[in-house]
């Protein structure tokens, strides 16, 4: 039996409980944290390699493995090393950084002071570490985990952030000299996270175009962030301020310092990348004639049909019932989950652009270890002020759940029960709709307007208010029984 158990529970058992039998086939085994086991090399697949212990079979993350034994279960799987390092790993020289693999780059950063792996709460391997750069307070490295990106995918670090003290560094101009990066080629552009956000900032500074020069001041206003692309060719630099950052996840913030974010551009790098490998479908008639937790699919607005996934909407005088099955998600193997979610975001009215006070997202998110979410269902009312508040006190219910499926697997299904009153809407309005969502394992993003990145994925982005559903409320005839909708907040 293969169990997928947090590495550091397993590593924390004392030596005498994983006792075994001494035997040529055991190996040593190490985690980040000096601890040490005795195991059974099974296979080595993408970025977790299995061990037998004890008779039972266990999935390690090899992020938490020490460097070590990351080695050995290369060489026990017969995997080559890492390709020869191309250029220096130089201490002060973040670009130097990028397509080097997290071993390289310690050997000039030392040793990381916290891992992070994609687990469902996090979406990519990242190590953070001290700076011994004057002026910069920390460093993080990210690397891509398996199944984001079209092709294999490189164990190497793909984005680079820098954290420095909040309000120290000016302009942009002052940011590049301080990283050492070449300005010759590159382009400074302003970034909204809304449309409320873009006229408070054109509110605020007059007739004057916006701050892309590399002497301007740096935006510091919530919601507003600049990127520089074109450096060296491939690069692309995302910077975000200490207040910009408040806008975004609680996990993501850092109040008390600035950030820019270095990485390959995907467009320039990726952009004749071979289609990425086609995700697993798990195929349930019932579920797709019928629905499921009393979800009318009958009568019901089918707004979107793809091969990973369907979004149909229903409702009646009191009621809105919107119903995502995600046909790519829910091997039973990768169950339980954590950390997976959708956002259901509502233009109420219809205006085809974000209308504070009245126009809101809906959220259903699988609780995530250590993670600051709310498992079950979620929301927030759109502000005029960027937040990241969410309240679980909504009227309806709703849930991320998988439902039985063909040869002994699941599907994932998420489901939206959302009474009218509290939309402040009524039969006949017509209202406007799009939903997104991620799945953990295997990764993957899903939009209901089908946006694609140039690997045949899915994007992640939100799409702009175009795309959106229209629908119309109260179209339906019928009754729901909302106790047969599941309420993750009740687990």
């Amino acid at each position: 039996m293969k169990t997928s158990t947090p590495i550091a529970l397993l590593f924390s058992l004392s030596l005498a409980t994983l006792a075994l039998a001494q035997s040529s086939d055991l190996q040593t085994w190490t985690d980040t944290k000096g601890k040490v086991i005795q195991a059974k090399f099974i296979k080595l697949q993408g970025d977790s390699v299995t061990l037998d212990v004890n008779g039972r079979e266990f999935v390690f993350p090899i992020g938490k493995l020490s460097p070590e034994s990351v080695a050995l279960a290369k060489k026990l799987a017969g995997v080559a090393d890492a390709p020869p390092v191309k250029g220096d790993v130089k201490a002060n020289d973040p670009v130097s950084w990028l397509g080097k693999t997290f071993e390289q780059c310690e050997a000039v950063l030392g040793k990381p002071e916290k891992v992070e792996e994609p687990d469902g709460q996090w979406r990519s391997f990242a190590r953070y570490y001290k700076s011994s750069v004057p002026g910069i307070s920390r460093i993080k490295l990210e690397r891509l985990p398996e199944g984001s990106m079209s092709g294999p995918v490189p164990t190497t670090v793909n984005s680079v952030i820098c954290y420095f003290p909040k309000g120290t560094l000016k302009t942009m101009g002052e940011v590049f000299a301080k990283l050492g990066l070449a300005k010759d080629g590159a382009k400074i552009s302003t970034g909204y996270s809304s449309l409320d956000a873009a006229k408070a900032a054109a509110k605020a500074r007059g007739p004057k175009e916006p701050n892309e020069s590399w002497d301007d001041p740096l935006p510091t206003e919530p919601g507003i962030s600049q990127s520089v692309s074109g450096i060296k060719g491939n690069l692309v630099a995302y910077w975000t301020s200490a207040e910009s950052s408040k806008t975004r996840s609680p996990r993501f913030q850092h109040p008390d310092e600035d950030a820019l974010k270095i990485s390959e551009d995907p467009n320039i790098k990726f952009g004749t990348a071979k289609p990425a490998p086609p995700l697993a479908i798990n195929d349930s008639p019932e579920l797709r004639k019928n629905g499921a937790f009393g979800f009318p699919q009958a009568s019901a607005k089918v707004l979107r049909d793809e091969k990973e996934f369907r979004l149909s909407v229903w409702s009646n005088a009191e009621w809105l019932y919107v119903q995502a099955v995600i046909w790519a998600d829910g091997e039973a193997a990768n169950l339980p989950k954590t950390g997976d979610f959708s956002t259901l975001f509502l233009d109420l009215d219809a205006d085809r652009k974000d209308t504070p006070g009245l126009d809101r997202f809906y959220r259903l998110e699988t609780a995530a270890d250590g993670a600051s979410t709310k498992p079950g269902l979620s929301y927030r009312v759109l502000a005029d002020k960027p937040s990241s508040d969410q309240k679980d006190d909504s009227q309806g219910r709703g849930d991320v759940r998988f439902e039985p499926a063909a040869d002994g697997k699941k599907v994932r299904v998420d489901s939206y029960l959302i009474p009218l009153a509290e939309l402040g809407r009524k039969p006949g309005d017509s209202i406007r709709l799009i939903l997104i969502g991620w799945s953990s394992k295997p990764y993957f993003f899903f939009n209901s307007a089908a946006l694609r990145e140039m690997n045949g994925r899915m994007t992640s982005s939100l799409p702009r208010h175009d795309l959106w559903h229209d629908f119309t409320l109260g179209e339906q005839t019928g009754t729901i029984d909302p106790a047969l909708v599941p309420d993750g907040r009740q687990k």
